[in-house]
């Protein structure tokens, strides 16, 4: 049982430290969007995306099926373009 809490924790504190990079990551992210550079961001991740992306260009089987403007975003929206024949 000691050895499950210990694992529990542990876990735990490594999903924070992940999240802790994250946001540092998006922080220099968006500071050097404020600079003008482009970031080209690849993430299957919906929500990470959606949270930092001004645009998205949605691919499949190596075809570019749809691009998404910041208004337009939405989880399903990019679905559709994702499952889209």
């Amino acid at each position: 049982m000691i050895a499950l809490i210990i694992g529990w924790y542990t876990v735990t504190f490594i999903f924070y430290l992940l999240a802790e990079i994250n946001m540092e990551i998006y922080k220099i992210m968006a500071d050097l969007v404020q600079q003008g550079v482009s970031i080209i961001m690849v993430s299957s991740e919906l929500p990470e995306l959606i949270s930092v992306a001004d645009n998205i260009l949605v691919m499949r089987e190596g075809v570019m099926k749809g691009v998404l403007s910041k208004g337009e975003i939405n989880q399903e929206r990019i679905m559709s373009f994702a499952t889209a024949e």
